[in-house]
């Protein structure tokens, strides 16, 4: 896995795709079964979403997503269990991003990862329910 730290500008964005494999405990407390975390940094935290299918399996499908509290910036680096026996995360993708928009209904970064590159819109449905897609950067 490449280093991103040695390379990346010190104002650049991060974002980090985290499969997310819950215990028993926390599926019977909230309901959610195994899913990807979704983290983009903004402003000093990471914006997160529960989102049902890795993104990146399914360019330009609208996959079902929720909006989930902050993390803390320490989960760009983070991979194993999570406390109060919540299961453990794994990293999937991880990268830099560009904010291209930041709404309270929509949010468009492109992504430079270290597997998929493209462009993530995440639009609010109601509530906390948001749709996610993927597009992919075109190849040359």
């Amino acid at each position: 896995m490449t280093e991103l730290h040695d390379t990346r500008n010190s104002s650049d964005k991060r974002f980090v795709l985290l499969f997310h494999q819950v215990s028993d405990s926390f599926i019977d407390r909230y309901g959610r079964g195994s899913h990807w975390d979704l983290l983009l940094e903004h402003d000093g935290l990471l914006l997160a979403w529960a989102v049902s299918e890795n993104p990146f399996d399914n360019p330009g499908q609208q996959i079902d997503a929720a909006k989930i509290h902050h993390h803390r910036m320490e989960y760009l680096d983070y991979e194993g269990p999570v406390s109060h026996d919540r299961g453990t995360v794994k990293r999937h993708d991880q990268g830099i991003i560009q904010w291209i928009c930041h709404k309270s209904q929509q949010v468009v970064v492109d992504v430079f990862g270290e597997i998929n590159s493209g462009r993530i819109t995440l639009e609010l449905i109601l509530g906390d329910s948001w749709n996610v897609t993927f597009v992919p950067a075109q190849r040359h």
